[in-house]
């Protein structure tokens, strides 16, 4: 195979914004601020922020790696937390990003003052549970 042409693209530098007020009031501060580092946020994921604190719905596209689930985890974490009888669910498609992905959630659920076992996952390796219907795992201790 010869390589006919090569093209390079320069990276831009990241944009930061502001976290919105509704997160730093959060029980999920903590861990956004764990995550992050320093509590930073890329741009997008700060309008993300805003406009889900605002009530709004919204589609996040970036690059891999970008920083686009803390925009749902972040509020999900605070629902669940002043929420204690709550539940969320996570879908993801790939078996290895949701091992990473429970690890993540397991991480900022603990920063943020929730039981880090209480985050499981449910795959096709999953153990039968009649309590949950077709399948439930323990907790998923990668």
């Amino acid at each position: 195979m010869d390589i006919h042409d090569e093209i390079t693209i320069t990276g831009q530098e990241a944009r930061h914004g502001d976290a919105p007020a509704w997160l730093i009031a959060s029980p999920a501060w903590p861990a956004v601020k764990a995550q992050t580092g320093d509590g930073q946020l890329y741009l997008h994921q700060a309008m993300g922020l805003e406009l889900v604190g605002q009530g709004h719905n919204l589609v996040i596209s970036t690059g891999t790696a970008s920083g686009k689930s803390l925009v749902f985890q972040a509020p999900t974490l605070d629902h669940l937390a002043t929420n204690p009888n709550a539940t969320a669910i996570a879908i993801y498609p790939i078996k290895a990003l949701a091992r990473d992905q429970v690890i993540r959630w397991q991480n900022m659920a603990e920063v943020a003052g929730l039981d880090p076992a209480s985050i499981n996952r449910i795959d096709g390796d999953s153990a039968t549970s009649p309590s949950v219907g077709r399948s439930c795992s323990a907790p998923a201790w990668p």
